[in-house]
């Protein structure tokens, strides 16, 4: 039997694909975690002005969580199935804060 051969998805396909299965976990992560908004943005330049495609999670919270910030962290990593860097919008450096608020896109 033959097979269609297997196309490479896109940069645009992942991204799509990403915000579907963060939104799917939207509701337990609110609830759970006092997150108030999420977004991701991706393919930014390294230091050494190399492409990354790392995913990057922003999540603005009802009230500062210390320690659960990390275990948050965890559960969208497991349920993304791969690690991610997460930051609240006061967590962005100044001097990138204006280009990646530009490439968030919010759930």
């Amino acid at each position: 039997m033959n097979r269609p051969p297997r196309t490479e998805l896109t940069d645009e396909d992942k991204f799509f694909r990403l915000g579907k299965e963060l939104r799917k976990i939207l509701p337990e992560i609110e609830s759970r975690y006092g997150v108030n908004r999420i977004g991701y943005f991706c393919e930014f330049l390294d230091r050494h002005g190399n492409k990354t495609t790392e995913v990057n999670v922003i999540v603005e919270l009802q009230k500062p969580m210390g320690w659960k910030f990390f275990e948050l962290r965890e559960f969208i990593e497991s349920r993304l199935r791969r690690r991610i860097d997460i930051v609240t919008p006061r967590g962005l450096k100044a001097m990138f804060r204006a280009d990646i608020e530009k490439c968030i896109t919010y759930l």
